[in-house]
C-alpha cells in the first residue's frame, strides 16, 4: 500500500469512527421510541397479543453497550430516558411519553 493510499486511510478512520459512535448514540432515541409505541399501542387494543419479538431483541443486543451503561449511572439513564422521550415527542407528537414502560433499559 502506498503511503499516500495509507494517510488517507487513517485520515478517513480518524473522522469515520468518531462520527458513526456518535451516530450510534444518537440512533437509539428513535428505535427506542418507536419500539415503546408500537409496544404501547398494540397493548391497548382489545385482544391483543402482541409482542415485538426478535427484533426488539435483536435491536436490545445492539444497544447493550448503552443499556449497560446507564443502568450503571443513573446520570446517564436519566439521559437516555428525556432522549428517547424527546424523540418520541418529535416522532409521535400526538401522545404521551412512554419510558416508564422499561424498553431497552
Amino acid at each position: 500500500m502506498s503511503e499516500n493510499k495509507r494517510s488517507m486511510l487513517l485520515r478517513f478512520a480518524y473522522y469515520a469512527i468518531p462520527f458513526l459512535l456518535v451516530i450510534y448514540v444518537l440512533s437509539i432515541g428513535p428505535v427506542e421510541a418507536i419500539f415503546l409505541h408500537l409496544f404501547y399501542v398494540h397493548t391497548q387494543e382489545p385482544g391483543s397479543n402482541v409482542t415485538l419479538g426478535s427484533i426488539y431483541v435483536e435491536a436490545g443486543s445492539f444497544y447493550f453497550p448503552l443499556t449497560w451503561a446507564a443502568n450503571k449511572n443513573q446520570f446517564i439513564n436519566e439521559m437516555l430516558k428525556r432522549y428517547i422521550n424527546l424523540c418520541h415527542r418529535l416522532i409521535f407528537p400526538d401522545t404521551h411519553d412512554y419510558c416508564s414502560f422499561g424498553g431497552f433499559f
